[in-house]
């Protein structure tokens, strides 16, 4: 069995830190702005030893993401892990629960580990979960994406296409620290699903388009009538570099088209 070279995965350790770090410096940035924000509007306290307990809460721009929040907290005070029905509003009826639970799993880990890493109070924790989800899981899908373009269409066509899509406004806004949600998830099983699809042949029917395979010969033949040229050498003999290169060419012009 023949392992990849140790070196061929550099690029792709570099990128993923290049991509950890800029998703935890907007997070951080945002987190921080917030704060400081804050810190100007909050009023005189009456004495300098007034407890303001509130200055540790986290805001955050979307009336659902307070929901996610409350059925984490909730799904956690009943020690269950599933839940089909919510009192957090609507009472004294309540109501029932059909939201993914992939939100709320991930809100109550995460909260659980700043308890026991940061000794945060469960309150803070929690908010400061909601701050941290989203973006940890825009580098999962994000770094998988990296490595998945890397080793099939080489480390520039992923790193440019992973990096316009860390950039681009509906993939921030998505995975963004002051919303959790579940539009994230959803955006990266589709776009997964898709990349899978696409790159593992369509099934193995029909990859790339018909003028896409008309182009490979077009360029193979090329190249082979230049080796002819130069060495006199058979079509057979074309180097299995050359070819592969060819084929990463095609193929990542197919991905950008789609």
């Amino acid at each position: 069995m023949k392992f990849p070279d140790r070196r061929s995965w550099l690029p792709g350790i570099a990128g993923l830190a290049a991509l950890a770090a800029w998703l935890a410096w907007l997070t951080w940035f945002t987190d921080a702005g917030i704060r400081r924000f804050e810190r100007h509007m909050q009023p005189m306290a009456a004495a300098p030893d007034a407890p303001r307990t509130w200055c540790s809460q986290r805001f955050f721009v979307e009336p659902d993401s307070y929901y996610w929040l409350s059925y984490a907290r909730e799904l956690r005070a009943r020690g269950a892990w599933r839940m089909r029905a919510t009192s957090a509003d609507n009472a004294p009826y309540g109501r029932e629960m059909h939201w993914s639970h992939l939100v709320v799993w991930g809100l109550m880990a995460t909260s659980r580990i700043l308890e026991t890493a940061a000794h945060l109070p469960p309150s803070v924790a929690l908010e400061c979960a909601g701050r941290i989800l989203l973006p940890a899981a825009g580098m999962v899908f994000l770094g998988a994406l990296f490595l998945l373009l890397g080793r099939r269409l080489g480390w520039p066509v992923a790193a440019l296409t992973t990096g316009a899509l860390a950039t681009s406004p509906e993939i921030l806004w998505n995975f963004h620290g002051l919303r959790p949600d579940h539009h994230g998830c959803h955006l990266a099983c589709a776009a997964g699903m898709w990349l899978c699809v696409v790159l593992g042949g369509m099934g193995r029917a029909r990859f790339v388009a018909d003028e896409d395979v008309a182009d490979l010969r077009l360029l193979e033949q090329r190249v082979v009538d230049r080796q002819h040229r130069a060495a006199r050498i058979a079509e057979d003999d074309l180097d299995a570099e050359v070819r592969q290169r060819l084929h990463q060419y095609v193929r990542a012009r197919t991905l950008a088209r789609h």
